[in-house]
C-alpha cells in the first residue's frame, strides 16, 4: 500500500469512527509529511445531522485532501445560518486555504445536496446543487465525492499536486474491441431484487380467504420501468362449505405463476409507488368430502390464465432491503367453480382480490 493510500484510508478511518456520533467536535487530521510539503489547511465544516450519503462523501473527500497534502480542520455547521457565510468566515478567520461544507438544501421538494467552497486566494465562493436519485446509496456518495473533489480541485488549482504523467504504453499490436458503456451511464442494465412475502386471496363470491406464500424476481431500470414474476403457493388449504347446513364441503389449493410489467414512480421519495399489469396461469386443485359415509370423495383439478392490475408501494429499510405491499384486482379466463352435494358454488377468482407485502434483497 502506498503512503498516500495509507493517509487516505487513516482518515476515512478517522472521519467514520472518530467523529461520527460527535458533530460539534472539532478535529484536525494532518498527512504524514515535513511542513516544507504541506499545502495549507483546509476547513471541512459538518452539519449537525448527516445521513449515509453525506458521511461517505465526506470521509472520501477529507481522505483525498488528506493524501494530498493538506492539514484537515473538521468544525460544525451551525443550523439556521446561512453556509456562505460560515465558510468564508473560516477562511478570513483561520487564514486557511479553503473551506466547504455539504448539506441538504430545500430546492422545491427534491432532494438536493449543495456543495459550498470559498478559497483565500481568489476571494471567492463557489456554490454547485447535485440531485440524488436514491437508487443506490453507495452509488450516490461517489458521485458526491467526485463533484466535491472537483469544485475544491478547481478553487485552489494553483495548491493541488500534479499527477505524475503515465508511463508511455507500446501500441497494441491490433485495434481493442470497442467497449460497452458502463451500466450507470448507459442506463440500460437493470437492478435486480429477489423478494419474499405472504399473499392473501379472496374471492367475491365464496367467504373466507386462502393464505399463499410467494417468491418473486424483479428488474428495475433507472428510467422506472420495471418486469418481473412471482410464484404464490404452497400455503394452507381453503375449506368450502355452500351453507351452514350443507351435508359436505371442500378444500381447495391453487398456485398462481405470473409475469408483470409496471411503472415506478416517486423513485427519490421515501416511499416509492408503482403500477403493475399481470399475465399469468392459475392451477386450481380441489377435494370434496361427504358426511354420508356411503358416498366417495371426489379430487379434481383444473388450470386457467388469468390477468391482473395492481398498485403498491415499497420504501427502503437499508441499502439493499425493502418493504414491498401491493394489492390487485385478479380475473380468471375460465369460470372454475366447484360442486358440493347439489349446490355448486360462484366462481372462483373471478372477479377476486390478491394482496401481497414482503421483503426484497436488492443487488
Amino acid at each position: 500500500m502506498t503512503t498516500s493510500a495509507l493517509i487516505s484510508t487513516l482518515a476515512v478511518l478517522t472521519w467514520t469512527f472518530g467523529i461520527g456520533s460527535s458533530p460539534n467536535l472539532a478535529v484536525a487530521i494532518e498527512p504524514q509529511a515535513s511542513p516544507s510539503r504541506q499545502r495549507g489547511t483546509v476547513i471541512v465544516l459538518r452539519p449537525s445531522e448527516v445521513d449515509e450519503v453525506t458521511r461517505t462523501a465526506l470521509a472520501r473527500v477529507t481522505g483525498e485532501l488528506t493524501a494530498a497534502q493538506f492539514r484537515v480542520t473538521i468544525l460544525s455547521l451551525a443550523d439556521g445560518q446561512d453556509p456562505t457565510r460560515q465558510v468564508e468566515s473560516a477562511v478570513s478567520e483561520s487564514q486557511a486555504v479553503a473551506a466547504f461544507a455539504i448539506a441538504h438544501v430545500n430546492d422545491n421538494g427534491r432532494d438536493t445536496i449543495a456543495i459550498w467552497v470559498s478559497d483565500l486566494l481568489g476571494k471567492r465562493t463557489t456554490i454547485q446543487r447535485m440531485d440524488l436519485h436514491g437508487d443506490s446509496v453507495s452509488q450516490d456518495a461517489a458521485v458526491l465525492a467526485v463533484e466535491s473533489i472537483e469544485l475544491i480541485r478547481a478553487s485552489i488549482a494553483g495548491l493541488w499536486p500534479t499527477p505524475r504523467p503515465p508511463a508511455p504504453e507500446p501500441p497494441p499490436s491490433s485495434p481493442p474491441a470497442a467497449l460497452p458503456p458502463p451500466a450507470a451511464e448507459s442506463g440500460r442494465v437493470p437492478s435486480v431484487a429477489i423478494g419474499l412475502g405472504i399473499a392473501a386471496l379472496q374471492d367475491a363470491s365464496i367467504s373466507g380467504r386462502e393464505w399463499l406464500g410467494s417468491v418473486s424476481a424483479i428488474l428495475a431500470w433507472t428510467n422506472g420501468f420495471a418486469g418481473g414474476v412471482r410464484f404464490s403457493g404452497l400455503g394452507p388449504a381453503l375449506s368450502v362449505s355452500p351453507t351452514e347446513d350443507t351435508r359436505g364441503s371442500a378444500t381447495l389449493h391453487r398456485q398462481l405463476a405470473s409475469a408483470s410489467a409496471g411503472w415506478r414512480f416517486w423513485r427519490n421519495a421515501r416511499v416509492q409507488g408503482q403500477v403493475d399489469l399481470s399475465l399469468g396461469l392459475v392451477h386450481l386443485s380441489a377435494e370434496g368430502t361427504s358426511a354420508d359415509s356411503r358416498l366417495a370423495a371426489h379430487a379434481a383439478d383444473a388450470w386457467s390464465m388469468l390477468g391482473m392490475a395492481g398498485v403498491g408501494a415499497s420504501t427502503h429499510l437499508s441499502a439493499r432491503i425493502s418493504l414491498t405491499a401491493d394489492v390487485a384486482a385478479v380475473l380468471t379466463a375460465r369460470a372454475l367453480k366447484l360442486q358440493i352435494a347439489d349446490t355448486t358454488t360462484g366462481n372462483l377468482a373471478r372477479p377476486g382480490l390478491l394482496a401481497h407485502v414482503g421483503l426484497q434483497t436488492h443487488f
